[in-house]
């Protein structure tokens, strides 16, 4: 596998490493302590920048703050999904000033219906009909 393969497609940063970790389990549902578990394993790693397209109204009292804070003080971006409810109530870890919160726009570049929306959120990004690099024959 490599870039220029014939074989799906390349991004913006085809020298890109991944760091895959996953903290929610197959029905995509996870508790604080994994996400923070997660978000040091991955700054301990040398990870310079987390991606977390999940959302959850819980707001963590210490630990996931605490996990932020960390990968903030190692100059690790975090950046974070504001969810897809229509709603301005704040989202975590999105809602955390230490994260970058990623709302969704639609194929147009218009505000997408379905993702949340508030003074909190910092960008807008297409979320809405994103295809993945996988494809399937057939599927």
């Amino acid at each position: 596998m490599g870039i220029d393969n014939g074989v799906g497609s390349v991004g913006i940063a085809p020298n890109a490493i991944i760091m895959p970790i996953k903290v929610l389990d197959s029905e995509n549902f996870g508790a604080l302590d994994q996400i923070n578990e997660g978000i040091v394993f991955a700054v301990n790693r040398g990870a310079k920048v987390i991606n977390m397209s999940l959302a959850s109204r819980e707001k963590s009292l210490v630990l996931l703050e605490d996990a932020l804070n960390f990968a903030a003080t190692h100059d690790v971006l975090v950046v974070a999904a504001v969810g897809n409810e229509a709603s301005n109530t704040p989202m975590y870890p999105a809602w955390y000033d230490q994260t970058m919160a990623i709302s969704a726009t639609n194929p147009k570049d218009n505000f997408w219906g379905l993702s949340n929306w508030g003074e909190w959120v910092d960008i807008s990004a297409p979320g809405e009909t994103v295809w993945s690099t996988w494809w399937k024959k057939g599927g």
